[in-house]
Order: structure tokens, then sequence, then C-alpha cells
């Protein structure tokens, strides 16, 4: 009995997996036959122009699409500069979704952000007191983050300083 019910399980798993093979398989087909439309519905959610390099389909920890060389455009009224720029990134997708041929986000994964690239998070009482382009030239002049931050939260005091300034700095830096 217990010998049946294995065999019936590696059935089972067996054909889920062939299964799962032949979406993935299939998947690369359809990316690469609906290549501009997938960028475009890209562009669509962000509300930003997208560029791609390649696509191509992937298994990390669910299946995926794999892109290579993804930048993301800022909104023009903000910056001139990219939004996101990263030398790969996956998005996971909904297997069920995948079998009638539509595509569903599950996560986004960025692998590569660029070396040097400063991200900051803050309070409306520095982003409603100090523009993006002051943020961006304070951010990337190659300070250390303590003093950008005071950099920063002084800028919005001197600009009115009418809420709270709350600033975090972080750089991506080599391993």
């Amino acid at each position: 009995m217990l010998r049946r019910l294995a065999i019936g399980l590696g059935v089972v798993v067996g054909l889920a997996v062939a299964v799962v093979a032949a979406v993935v398989a299939g998947l690369n087909g359809f990316i690469e036959s609906n290549r501009e439309r997938i960028v475009a519905g890209i562009a669509e959610g962000f509300a930003r122009p997208v560029q791609v390099a390649s696509i191509r389909a992937g298994f990390h920890g669910g299946i995926a699409m794999e892109l290579e060389g993804l930048r993301i455009g800022d909104d023009p009224a903000f910056s001139s500069e990219d939004f996101i720029a990263a030398e790969r990134a996956h998005v996971v997708v909904r297997f069920w979704p995948l079998l009638r041929r539509r595509v569903e986000v599950r996560r986004i994964h960025v692998d590569a952000p660029r070396l040097g690239d400063v991200y900051i998070l803050c309070s409306d009482g520095l982003s409603g007191m100090v523009t993006d382009e002051q943020i961006a030239e304070i951010a990337g002049n190659g300070q250390d983050l303590d003093t950008i931050c005071e950099q920063l939260i002084g800028l919005a005091n001197r600009n009115g300083g009418l809420d709270n300034v709350t600033v975090v700095a972080a750089r991506i830096e080599p391993a």
C-alpha cells in the first residue's frame, strides 16, 4: 500500500515538473512574440518609459521573466535621469494565469543596482521643501551619507522647514 502511494506521488510530481518545464519553454516563445506588448505593459504599470535589453523565462522562486538591461525613466516633470536602472531583474509571475496566456506579476526582484547609487528615503518635510534636482545634486556629489543627510535637512529648514524633516540615505557599495 505504501509503495503504491509512493509511486503515485512520484508520478504526480513528475507530471507537475513536466508541466512547469513545458510552460517555461513555451513562455520563451510567448515572450519573444509579445516582447513589445510586455515592455509597453511594464511602462504602463509604472507610468514611465521603460527599456529592456532582453527578456527570457526562468525560475526564481517561481516562474519568472528575467529582464536584462532594465531602465525605467523618471517622470520628465521631475528628472531626465533614470528612475531605476539595473543590470538584471526577475519578475516572478503567477503560474495559473500563464496557462491562459496572461501574465500576472507576483513580485519583482532587482539583482544588480549600480555601484555608487545613493537611495534617499525621506518624509514630506524634505520632499515638500527641496526639489528633486537639489536632492539629486547633494546625493550625487560623493559625500559620506551623514553629510548628505545633514545637508538635505539644513536645506529644507533654510527653505522654510514647515514640517518635521526625516532623511535616511543608503549607498550601493561593493561587498
